[in-house]
């Protein structure tokens, strides 16, 4: 459902925000991580995996994407999100065109991470959400090299990129995939049966846990697509296809460690029996 709300001020006021900082482009990867509703603003519980990339591939930044992350009016939230996720990869992207990007999402922060990624149709009802637009293919290909999920509500079940054990489609899951397919291999989303989002199960605690059970998982797949990407960027540029990748500069932007990007999302309306469908789980 669409709505026309009078954003203009704070729409402005975010923007003047978002040009009046400056982007520092990472000789490593760049980390744009998407926290889960009620999380503080930051990283959030991906913040140790966020470290222990940064730490394995050495001059890596992390930017926090600033958003509600909220259960109330869950749609609104996500749209905000895929937005503001949409406007930092596309700055991050502008200022330092050989930037290498991971992305990281938790529950409502990889229902964030998708939306941007793949886009979503407009849909109406208790669970309303906006269309949201994709980023452009030419921008996920140049700068994206891996996308990492945790407890995805809007997870499939058939998707060739899961992981973990679930068999069954998330709270929201995708209508159609194949938005997503050209990215399969550099997206690796974790959902394991009984968690109450990206399952449909009736255990909380499992939507928590996946942490502690596949950070070092989720690392190495971070690990191996910077070094496949460092190859077959060696191997373009032996070969004449390419140059060799170009040193990464400086401009004015968002970003840089720990910075957090801020962009306004298209509203969406958000039912109250959607609201009341979420109270009594953990937060998303």
């Amino acid at each position: 459902m669409k709505t026309a709300a009078p954003l203009v001020a704070l729409a402005a006021a975010s923007t003047a925000a978002a040009q009046n900082t400056t982007v520092s482009c990472s000789k490593g990867v760049h980390l744009l991580v998407s926290r889960g509703s009620a999380e503080d603003p930051g990283p959030g519980r991906l913040g140790p995996l966020a470290d222990d990339i940064v730490a394995a591939i050495p001059d890596s930044a992390i930017e926090s994407i600033v958003y509600p992350a909220t259960f109330d009016d869950y749609g609104l939230s996500v749209a905000d999100g895929a937005e503001a996720l949409t406007a930092a990869l596309d700055r991050y992207s502008d200022a330092c065109p050989n930037g290498k990007v991971v992305l990281l999402g938790y529950s409502q922060g990889a229902h964030v991470t998708l939306d941007a990624l793949c886009g979503r149709e407009e849909s109406t009802g208790a669970f309303a959400f906006n269309e949201t637009t994709p980023i452009p293919e030419s921008i996920v290909d140049k700068s994206v090299i891996a996308v990492i999920l945790y407890g995805d509500p809007t997870h499939m079940a058939n998707a060739t990129w899961n992981k973990g054990n679930s068999t069954r489609d998330g709270l929201f899951g995708r209508d159609d995939t194949a938005a997503c397919k050209p990215y399969a291999p550099k997206i690796a989303s974790w959902c394991d049966t009984g968690d109450v989002y990206c399952d449909r199960g009736n255990n909380t605690e499992i939507h928590g846990g996946y942490f502690a059970i596949y950070d070092d998982d989720a690392l190495d797949f971070v690990v191996d697509r910077w070094n496949a990407t460092l190859e077959e960027e060696a191997e373009a540029a032996a070969s004449g296809t390419s140059g060799a990748p170009a040193q990464p500069t400086e401009t004015g932007a968002a970003g840089g460690n720990n910075n957090e990007s801020a962009a306004v999302g298209v509203r969406a309306g958000w039912g109250a029996l959607a609201v009341a469908a979420m109270v009594g789980y953990l937060a998303l």
